[in-house]
């Protein structure tokens, strides 16, 4: 039985058949489309350039970065500078924004998480390609402490964490005394004191450790080691303790005078906490 293509194409190759006289409305049709396609072709090649594959993207998007993108190890970073009233650290920081667009001019807001920070530029507005100082400072240095300042614009946001780390010392001010030491057959004096990681740390803190009433009792007392680095590192529901020990030898020379010996986290102005300045008597 003849099918309906057969029907159409009277039984005839449709290869060897002229389509136009088969199918004039759809030969016109398809000729439309061709022309359509064609002049719109030619359209997108006039208006977008052609570009090398290396080439940067335009930048227009007045995006906000900053330096640095993270504040830590304050009393080192470069960033900052600290100062201390009445035993207080104080800490003055300067983050460096930035408009990366190079067209658009951007309005751009700072806030801070934390309500001892005094940021001496909240807002403002930046030119393409400008930059601006944008100073804080912490009143009252608490460590440990991680806090945020954001800086908001009409594209992006931009978060920079300020940490601030400290250790922990055992025995501390409250509990070191000539019974947490002990004492050889020539009189001298050794004693072990504990660093650890604050648990509130939220990275790895380097710490240091000194004799600093007078010039006699350094030459005299020797620690060791006097730097390091500890942390707590949660992996799983396991906590590793990397802690480190101080070895402190007060020779027979030195005998029951009084010393003072700071411990303090590098990172931080070097202002210890008063429970880890540990003073040195034999009478205690």
């Amino acid at each position: 039985m003849p099918n309906r293509y057969d029907e159409i194409t009277n039984g005839q190759d449709v290869h060897h058949t002229n389509a136009s006289k088969l199918f004039p409305k759809k030969a016109f049709q398809l000729g439309i489309c061709s022309l359509l396609t064609a002049l719109a072709v030619g359209l997108f090649t006039l208006l977008v350039p052609i570009t090398s594959a290396s080439a940067a993207p335009p930048r227009n998007l007045g995006w906000l970065s900053t330096n640095p993108t993270t504040l830590d190890n304050l009393g080192k970073n470069r960033s900052c500078r600290s100062d201390t009233h009445g035993g207080v650290p104080y800490v003055n920081c300067t983050i460096t924004l930035k408009n990366t667009s190079t067209r658009e001019t951007v309005r751009w807001t700072a806030s801070s998480s934390n309500p001892r920070f005094q940021l001496l530029t909240r807002s403002g507005r930046l030119a393409p390609n400008a930059s601006v100082n944008v100073m804080f400072r912490e009143n009252g240095l608490a460590c440990p402490d991680s806090s945020t300042i954001t800086f908001t614009g009409p594209h992006n946001v931009v978060r920079v964490p300020v940490i601030c780390n400290d250790i922990v010392v055992t025995p501390n001010k409250n509990s070191f005394s000539s019974k947490s030491c002990t004492r050889d057959r020539r009189g001298n004096w050794t004693c072990m004191v504990k660093v650890s990681a604050d648990p509130k740390n939220t990275e790895p803190v380097q710490w240091s450790a000194s004799v600093i009433n007078s010039r006699a009792a350094a030459a005299a007392i020797k620690l060791f080691p006097t730097t390091g680095t500890v942390s707590l590192e949660r992996r799983g529901r396991t906590l590793i303790d990397r802690s480190q020990f101080v070895r402190i030898t007060i020779p027979a020379s030195w005998g029951c005078k009084t010393a003072t010996i700071f411990f303090y986290a590098t990172g931080t102005p070097q202002v210890s906490r008063p429970i880890n300045i540990l003073t040195w008597s034999c009478r205690r």
